[in-house]
């Protein structure tokens, strides 16, 4: 994780799945390295099934003890929304507005 954050540039966020992490020392050893993201959390990883999702409130009091938390997200970061079509991109505004999601995580 130090390694990925050195080398790419500050607006490319890296993403550490905690369901993919086994310790939960680890976990927090890549936020300090600089991951910025946890990727979706829900009842189930459709992509790597066999690694169930801790649950939000286990997942809240492990980073909690580091002084992270936990925030909402859309599945698209605000510097992409230009990808999007017009139609979307509105949707994705008024998501935004609407559930105060924060711009940069």
């Amino acid at each position: 994780m130090a390694i990925a954050r050195r080398i790419l540039p500050e607006e490319i966020t890296v993403q550490i799945p905690p369901n993919l992490v086994m310790e939960p020392e680890i976990l927090l050893k890549c936020l300090e390295a600089g991951a910025r993201d946890l990727g979706g959390i829900g009842p189930q990883d459709v992509v790597n099934p066999d690694y169930p999702h801790i649950n939000p409130e286990t997942l809240s009091q492990i980073i909690n003890r580091k002084g992270w938390q936990l925030q909402r997200r859309l599945p698209i970061y605000p510097q992409y929304d230009s990808w999007l079509s017009p139609r979307l991109q509105r949707s994705v505004n008024s998501w935004r507005k609407k559930l105060q999601f924060p711009q940069r995580l």
